[in-house]
């Protein structure tokens, strides 16, 4: 039976002003998620491919000779690791559940499950790599990037969730924090100089908005745990859990924007194929609330 809403619930409603949000509001969210994601990866790329040709112009990649016999069953060992690696499922920490509503003693909101709304997006850029993920009002991101054995791959996994919020006055300063529990996983196998490989990985914690339906776009974010792994001629990984990474956004805001509050999760993943390099990066987080403090500013009055 679903419990009767109390003089919180009804009062959150109000101040997040929640049946004025427009329908295609969620898809213009997706739209800029997507343009981040494609100009972010470019530059980043672009840089890397000048770093490669500059170094093998002066130092040529020492390969190991076909008819090695030791080299041949180290070459497949390291790709029998990937596929491995590539299998494993994690699982974010769980965490006990929390009460939402207003809390005493200011404007401040706590959201918990279920959120207005959470989905994906897969970025592929070359080759077939494995994108997987998965996102759920609930309060689960889980996203997953693996490169493609054979063929040079390059993609993204991207996976958000959250809340809407309009404020009925302004301007004011909106601060955004949230605690996910996490665990992630990565790894990259380079043999050579000229082996590029990149795993990367983020949790971030944000605040987008934008002014009617084609209106300017602001927003921010805050880094609530990275990684970016680019070494060459090396295999490594790592693995971890936590459970709370706390992150913290903040922006100045005002009625005539829309805004979402969101927890996003993120992996890239680069790599040439094999014998060369492959990657993996996995993500699972869960997330207990979303929290905002609102503060008015005061607009001085002229004489």
């Amino acid at each position: 039976m679903r419990k009767a809403r109390g003089t919180k619930d009804v009062a959150l409603d109000f101040l997040r002003d929640r049946n004025k949000v427009p329908d295609e509001f969620i898809r213009r969210r997706i739209a800029a998620a997507r343009r981040e994601i494609a100009a972010r990866y470019e530059q980043k790329s672009e840089i890397k491919r000048q770093a490669v040709k500059l170094f093998t112009q002066i130092q040529e990649p020492i390969r190991p000779s076909n008819d090695d016999p030791k080299a041949a069953r180290a070459i497949t060992g390291l790709l029998d690791l990937h596929k491995k690696l590539a299998k494993q499922k994690i699982l974010a920490p769980s965490v006990a559940s929390e009460l939402g509503g207003i809390i005493s003693g200011g404007f401040t909101a706590k959201f918990t499950p279920p959120f207005d709304y959470a989905y994906t997006i897969p970025f592929l850029t070359a080759g077939q790599p494995s994108l997987i993920g998965s996102a759920s009002k609930g309060g689960e991101l889980s996203t997953r990037a693996v490169s493609d054995f054979t063929t040079r791959s390059v993609g993204t996994m991207y996976t958000e969730l959250g809340v809407f919020f309009h404020p009925f006055v302004g301007p004011a300063r909106l601060t955004v924090s949230a605690n996910p529990a996490y665990t992630r996983q990565w790894w990259t196998n380079s043999l050579f100089a000229d082996s590029a490989v990149r795993s990367f990985g983020s949790v971030v914690v944000g605040i987008f908005g934008q002014q009617g339906r084609i209106g300017p776009i602001t927003g921010a974010v805050d880094v609530a745990d990275q990684w970016d792994e680019t070494t060459t001629q090396e295999v490594r990984f790592d693995f971890g859990s936590s459970p709370t990474i706390p992150a913290t956004a903040q922006l100045e805001v005002d009625p005539s924007f829309t805004y979402s509050l969101f927890v996003a999760a993120q992996t890239h993943v680069e790599a040439v194929g094999w014998p060369g390099s492959l990657a993996g990066a996995i993500i699972s987080l869960t997330v207990p609330s979303i929290t905002l403090q609102f503060d008015p500013i005061p607009v001085a009055t002229q004489n």
